[in-house]
């Protein structure tokens, strides 16, 4: 009997513990998203902006006053200043010119009038299905001086460059490439001092999915409106929130979710995802694809919090992402939105003058401070029924339900036929599906929980009339005595 009991208890034992593994099994714990499902949730909810500043602007005729040059030049030498060889004077020249624009450019007095535009390019991403959008603020903000200086590149360039090849035949000799650049950013700066400019319009274009045509095509975009902008962020000065919230008019618009920002730790893997100007697209890194078309991830990590004026932190990362990256999500590793790109910082060569990027000086605004500016205005983040179902087909499309998934991704464009890529995951469903890849929903871990389930009921039931009754049954009864076994039937009377 004791043996019974032992293996009856030890069956049932085995059959509850194998019973709670496989129920867990079937829980799945911890989800874990893949890289590839990171890139998919959120593509869709990436824009392309274009913001345009358009103007009508007088531009001056300029000319070197080279007889003041000669001047110059001819009491440095009588001073002993400079050397009375020729590669001496040019060399002073060259640099005094550099040095004191403003004494040798002449307005000649007389001026044309052009319309005039001044642009900048980068990304953005929608955290509600209204169409409202994140980006930083510089993607739409930028100041009377900057909208000059860039409208006087256009418009001055070729007079400038006029001005180069008169300075270099009269002279006789070529400027360096360095020598070159430094001229024609001095003769941009003051063309920009002498333009005179009027009032400046502003547009802001959105793009999403395929942007090759559509960025081409002023048609194809959205106009947004800005609801809430700050200033762009001065590294030097630690001030300025890069942090512009933006409108379009849409309704079931995929979206990106927001994360927390105060997990976010020195060393931690994020992502970058947006549409990469060529200059992102060739980063040293050597693992980007350029990817014109669409959002692009790539891989950094976190190098360190930096302490900006009033406290607050941006977040310094190693991450190949370059300009024309600004506005783009920084995604940790669940795929949420932990901040937004900003800016880079970059270095000279003395010797070429060619600018590059420090790899651990890419930086982000946090997104505590973004969801701040998003309560002053009273928009908040939400998925709508359209992302959650895409979101359900990107994870079943991982896991190889082709079927299900295009069943998702099809309830997707029938809600609204332009989101993003869609169609290129119902193409890509067909064709695995058509290739036999379908490994189809049954829900067999279902069963075999219900299976198990069952096999413990039994077992109980076995346990119960195995040793349970049978121990019962041998209880004594009334009257006798325990161990005695019954009590033996009265002897018949005596004869």
């Amino acid at each position: 009997m004791a043996n019974r009991l032992k293996i009856a208890f030890a069956l049932l034992l085995s059959l509850l513990l194998a019973g709670v593994l496989i129920a867990a099994a079937g829980c799945g714990g911890t989800k874990t998203v893949t890289e590839s499902q990171i890139d998919d949730y959120n593509k869709p909810g990436i824009v392309y902006l274009v913001t345009t500043w358009t103007a009508d602007v007088d531009i001056p005729t300029l000319d070197i006053n080279t007889d003041g040059l000669v001047a110059w030049a001819t009491a440095e030498v009588l001073s002993g200043r400079v050397a009375s060889d020729e590669d001496s004077i040019l060399n002073a020249v060259i640099n005094e010119l550099l040095a004191h624009p403003q004494l040798y450019y002449i307005p000649s007095g007389q001026t044309t009038t052009q319309s005039m535009e001044s642009s900048i390019s980068g990304n953005g991403f929608i955290i509600n299905p209204e169409g409202n959008i994140i980006t930083a603020a510089h993607m739409v903000k930028a100041s009377e001086d900057d909208i000059k200086f860039d409208m006087a590149k256009e418009a001055a360039a070729n007079a400038i460059l006029d001005e180069l090849d008169s300075l270099e035949s009269g002279l006789g000799f070529t400027l360096t490439d360095s020598e070159a650049e430094d001229f024609m950013l001095t003769g941009f700066s003051i063309y920009a001092d002498y333009l005179t400019v009027g009032d400046t319009k502003q547009k802001t274009q959105v793009y999403t999915g395929n942007i090759i045509d559509k960025a081409r095509d002023e048609e194809n975009g959205l106009t947004a409106e800005t609801i809430k902008v700050g200033d762009p962020i001065d590294l030097d000065q630690e001030t300025g929130k890069d942090v512009a919230i933006l409108k379009i008019n849409g309704g079931n618009l995929p979206t990106v979710q927001l994360g927390d920002d105060s997990g976010v730790r020195d060393g931690d893997k994020v992502f970058g995802l947006g549409y990469l100007s060529q200059k992102s697209s060739e980063s040293d890194s050597g693992t980007i694809a350029p990817n014109e078309d669409k959002p692009t991830l790539v891989t950094g990590s976190v190098a360190g919090h930096r302490k900006m004026e009033g406290g607050w932190e941006v977040l310094q990362m190693q991450i190949p992402l370059e300009e024309g990256s600004s506005g783009s999500p920084i995604l940790d590793s669940d795929g949420n939105a932990v901040g937004v790109m900003t800016f880079v910082t970059t270095t000279t060569d003395e010797e070429t003058g060619a600018e590059s990027s420090i790899d651990t000086e890419k930086f982000a605004v946090p997104i505590s401070v973004v969801k701040d500016y998003m309560s002053q205005v009273n928009v908040s983040a939400s998925e709508g029924n359209a992302t959650k179902t895409y979101r359900e087909g990107v994870d079943l499309f991982a896991e190889d339900h082709y079927s299900a998934a295009k069943d998702k991704f099809t309830d997707v464009k029938n809600t609204n036929p332009d989101f993003p890529f869609i169609q290129d995951f119902i193409t890509e469903c067909q064709s695995n599906i058509d290739k036999g890849l379908d490994k189809g929903t049954f829900p067999w871990m279902t069963v075999i929980i219900i299976l198990v389930i069952a096999a413990v009921v039994v077992a109980v039931i076995v346990v119960v009339l195995l040793v349970v009754l049978p121990k019962s049954k041998k209880k004594a009864g009334p009257g006798e005595t325990p161990g005695a076994g019954p009590t033996p039937p009265p002897a018949p009377p005596a004869a």
